[in-house]
C-alpha cells in the first residue's frame, strides 16, 4: 500500500528534459530585462544631496532598478544605512523594501 505522499508523487508532472523548463524561464527573464541607465554627474549629485537630508519617517517616492527592471515605491523611510549604502522604505505599513543607493534612479521627498 502506498502512503498518501507517494501516491501523490505519481501524479506530479514528468520533466523528461531536466532543467529545460528552468532554462526557458531564465531566457524569458533575460528578454524582459531592461538595461540600467547611466546617470549623469548632476543626477548622481542630486540623489546624493537628497539622501543626506532625508530623515526617518519622511515620505519618499523612489524610482529604482531591481536588477531586472525599474520600479517605483512610495512610502516612509524606516532607516538609512550609510555603511551598507542602502535605504529601507516601508511601502504599505507591512512591506519593507531595501534599496541600494547605486540602484536609485530618482528620489523625491514628498
Amino acid at each position: 500500500m502506498l502512503s498518501n505522499e507517494n501516491r501523490a508523487k505519481q501524479f506530479l508532472p514528468f520533466d523528461a528534459l531536466t532543467g529545460f523548463s528552468d532554462a526557458i524561464r531564465e531566457k524569458d527573464r533575460e528578454e524582459e530585462k531592461e538595461n540600467r541607465k547611466e546617470l549623469s554627474e548632476e543626477e548622481l549629485e542630486e540623489i546624493s544631496n537628497i539622501l543626506q537630508i532625508i530623515d526617518r519617517e519622511d515620505e519618499v517616492l523612489i524610482n529604482y532598478y531591481n536588477g531586472i527592471r525599474y520600479e517605483r515605491v512610495k512610502g516612509k523611510v524606516k532607516y538609512i544605512d550609510n555603511m551598507k549604502k542602502s535605504i529601507i522604505v516601508n511601502s504599505n505599513n507591512t512591506d519593507y523594501i531595501t534599496i541600494k543607493f547605486y540602484n536609485i534612479d530618482n528620489i523625491k521627498i514628498l
